[in-house]
C-alpha cells in the first residue's frame, strides 16, 4: 500500500528571512563593488598626478640644469664647437661681450641639451649671432628631458646692464620639445625659469692720468733717447703722471693739454695715494683684493711655477682671455699682444722692454718700462698703475687713452645673480 505524498511548504516568515538575507548580501556586494570603483578611481587619479609631478619636476631640472650650463658657458671666453668643446685656433669674438652689447632684445640661442641614457648631451649655436632653429639640434635625441636657452639684453642701452638667460624645457620630447614650448606648442611637462644676470667688470675705478705710481716716478733717459708720456684728454684735465712720491721727470717728457702748465700736468706727494699697504693701493682700482680679483672665472691665472714668462701671458690672450693675473714678478721682452685691449695684473715687480705696442692697463708693484731698440719704441696706449715705483727709459711712449681704458675696464670677469632674478615663470 503506498504511503501518501506529503508536500513540505516553508512558512512565509522563513521566506521573509531568505529574501532579506539575499538583498543585504547583494547590497553589501555593491557598495563593496561602488568602493572598489572608487578606490581604483582614487588611485588612478594619484598616479596620474604623481606622474605629472614627476613631469614636472623633470622638467624643472631640465631648466635648472640648462641654466647652470648656459651660465658656465659664457664664463668661456675661447668660442666653443656646435657639441660646447673649445674650438681650436685664433679667437676672433667673445660671445659674452657681444651678448652684453647687443643693439637688439631679439633673445640669442645660447645651447640646446637633450637627456640620454647615460648624460646630457648639448649643442652650442655658433657665437654670431643666429636664428634660434632646428640647426643647432642636429644630432641630439628626441625622447628624455630636453631644455633650449636663450639670452637676452636687460637694457640695450647700457652694456653694464646684464642678461636675462631663459629656459625652456620639457620633461619628454628633447630639446625639439623645448624649443617647441618656447612657440607655444604643447607638451607633456614644460618649465620656464629665467636667472637675471649682472657682470662683474675688470676695473672699479678709471685712473686719471697716464701714470700713477703709489711712490715715485723717474725717467732715466740717456742723451738722444725720447720718453714720451701723454694725455691730452680734456675729461682727465690732461693730468699726465700722479705719483705719491716724487716725480723726477723733464718737462720736456710730458704732453698734457696744449697750452696748459706744468703744474696741471703732474701731481706729485699725494698723501692718499701713498698711504697703505701695496695691495691696498692695488684694490682701490680691482675693486677687491689682487687675490680675490685672481678668481674671477674670466680671469686667466699665470702661477709662475718656477718663475713667471711672457710667453704664458701671451698664451692666455691668444685664447681670448682680457684680463691676466701674475702670480709673481715678470719680465716681457719684446711684447707680442693684441689690438684689443685687456687687463693685466703682476703680484710682483714687472719689467717691460725691447720694442712693440701694448693696448692695456697695467697695474704692478714697482714697473721698469725700459726701450732696448732706439729705432723702433716701446709703447703702452691705455695707462700704467703701479702701488711702488716707476722707472722709464729709452725711447718709450705711454699714451693715456680713454678709449683703451674704457674698453679694458669694462671686460667682464665674472657674471653674478641680481637679487630676485631667479624666477619660475608659466610656460607661454
Amino acid at each position: 500500500m503506498n504511503a501518501p505524498c506529503r508536500l513540505h511548504l516553508q512558512s512565509p516568515r522563513r521566506l521573509a528571512r531568505g529574501a532579506g538575507a539575499l538583498a543585504t548580501v547583494v547590497l553589501l556586494m555593491l557598495v563593496a563593488t561602488l568602493a572598489t570603483l572608487g578606490l581604483g578611481r582614487a588611485l588612478w587619479s594619484e598616479q596620474r598626478s604623481l606622474a605629472a609631478q614627476v613631469r614636472g619636476t623633470q622638467a624643472q631640472e631640465a631648466a635648472q640644469f640648462g641654466l647652470d650650463r648656459a651660465w658656465a658657458r659664457l664664463h668661456e671666453p675661447r668660442p666653443l664647437t656646435d657639441d660646447c668643446r673649445q674650438a681650436t685656433g685664433a679667437v676672433t669674438g667673445d660671445r659674452l661681450e657681444a651678448l652684453l652689447q647687443a643693439t637688439s632684445s631679439t633673445p640669442q640661442p645660447l645651447l640646446a641639451c637633450t637627456r640620454s641614457a647615460a648624460d646630457w648631451d648639448c649643442r652650442c649655436p655658433p657665437d654670431a649671432a643666429v636664428a634660434a632653429g632646428p640647426a643647432a639640434l642636429t644630432g641630439l635625441d628626441t625622447r628624455g628631458e630636453g631644455v633650449w636657452v636663450v639670452a637676452t639684453p636687460l637694457d640695450v642701452a647700457r652694456p653694464d646692464a646684464g642678461l636675462r638667460l631663459t629656459a625652456l624645457a620639457c620633461s619628454e620630447g628633447g630639446a625639439a620639445c623645448a624649443r617647441e614650448a618656447a612657440a607655444g606648442a604643447t607638451a607633456s611637462a614644460a618649465a620656464q625659469t629665467v636667472l637675471d644676470l649682472a657682470p662683474r667688470v675688470a676695473l672699479a675705478s678709471t685712473p686719471a692720468a697716464a701714470v700713477v705710481a703709489g711712490g715715485a716716478i723717474r725717467v732715466a733717459s740717456p742723451a738722444g733717447d725720447r720718453v714720451r708720456i701723454v694725455n691730452r684728454d680734456p675729461q682727465s684735465h690732461g693730468l699726465v703722471v700722479q705719483a705719491g712720491g716724487g716725480v723726477h721727470v723733464d718737462a720736456g717728457h710730458l704732453e698734457g693739454l696744449p697750452g696748459a702748465p706744468r703744474a696741471w700736468a703732474v701731481v706729485e706727494g699725494d698723501t692718499h695715494l701713498a698711504a697703505g699697504p701695496a695691495d691696498r693701493r692695488l684694490a682701490a682700482w680691482l675693486g677687491v683684493e689682487p687675490g680675490r680679483w685672481a678668481a674671477w672665472p674670466r680671469v686667466a691665472r699665470v702661477p709662475c711655477h718656477g718663475g713667471c714668462t711672457a710667453e704664458a701671458v701671451e698664451a692666455a690672450l691668444r685664447d681670448g682671455y682680457r684680463a691676466v693675473h701674475v702670480a709673481g714678478d715678470l719680465r716681457w721682452s719684446a711684447p707680442r699682444a693684441p689690438d684689443q685691449p685687456f687687463v693685466l695684473v703682476v703680484a710682483g715687480n714687472l719689467r717691460v722692454e725691447g720694442a712693440g705696442r701694448i693696448d692695456a692697463v697695467i697695474l704692478a708693484h714697482d714697473v721698469q718700462v725700459v726701450a732696448t731698440d732706439p729705432v723702433t719704441p716701446l709703447e703702452l696706449h691705455g695707462a700704467l698703475l703701479a702701488a711702488g715705483d716707476v722707472e722709464i727709459a729709452g725711447t718709450s711712449i705711454i699714451v693715456r687713452s680713454a678709449d683703451v681704458i674704457e674698453a679694458a675696464r669694462m671686460r667682464p670677469v665674472a657674471l653674478g645673480r641680481l637679487p630676485g632674478g631667479w624666477r619660475d615663470l608659466p610656460v607661454p
